[in-house]
């Protein structure tokens, strides 16, 4: 395809997503020459999927895994759910995305016999088999990982000194009081995975609505307390 056919930006969208999906060097090398006649800049971005402690293996079961969604190939893993509970899976890969800073495997679980959401994280002993499947997902459309009904209005007070997070986590939602405090009014899921995070902000958060929310966050605080006494 001459590089004239399409407009800089979407010449540099293309490349934008391909590096986001971690495409093989090389496709990506030749698309930059080829779009370099009519390209201003193509070093403007850069797509760093790492974080400061992640493991080797992330990495390597990222690349398993697009290999065997391309190839379509069976896939099997042990995988933690939000309960703790291990559970050993096979299933039929159609796409890796990237939700909320998380890679997630979305895939047809042979078990439940039904589309699943996996997150990488959380994957254990993967294995793609030389067995194939054949159904093809490519142009499967794929359903958001929380309906509206899963949702809850939450209310939260920050302090300011978590200022920093508040604003990565909650970006555009945060808004200041007269106090200098942080206020954000959100739609969360209510989970255990809610509560943990809140309570990673230590003493500088306050649950305002829901007063659901609030008591067991309350009654979490007073578990790990009387855990700390002799």
């Amino acid at each position: 395809m001459p590089a004239g056919l399409l407009q800089e930006q979407e010449q540099s969208q293309i490349l934008a997503a391909l590096e986001a999906s971690q495409a093989d060097d090389g496709l990506l090398d030749k698309l930059r020459a080829h779009f370099k006649g009519s390209q201003k800049a193509d070093h403007w971005l850069l797509v760093d999927q790492t974080t400061w402690h992640q493991s080797p293996h992330l990495s390597r079961d990222f690349d398993r895994l697009k290999q065997a969604i391309l190839e379509r190939h069976l896939v099997t893993f042990r995988y933690c759910s939000n309960q703790g509970i291990w559970s050993q899976r096979q299933v039929e890969p159609a796409r890796l995305v990237l939700k909320h800073y998380r890679w997630y495997l979305y895939a047809w679980c042979r078990e439940r016999q039904d589309f699943r959401y996996f997150k990488l994280s959380r994957i254990q002993d993967l294995q793609v088999l030389t067995q194939g499947f054949d159904s093809d997902y490519s142009h499967l459309d794929l359903p958001q990982t929380m309906s509206e009904s899963d949702l809850t209005p939450v209310s939260l007070r920050f302090d300011d000194q978590v200022a920093y997070r508040v604003y990565d986590d909650f970006a555009g939602l945060a808004v200041k009081d007269d106090q200098g405090s942080l206020l954000v009014q959100t739609q969360l899921p209510i989970s255990q995975d809610l509560v943990a995070y809140l309570l990673s902000y230590g003493p500088h958060v306050q649950v305002l609505a829901p007063r659901s929310l609030a008591q067991t966050v309350q009654h979490q605080i007073k578990e790990m307390w009387q855990k700390t006494q002799p």
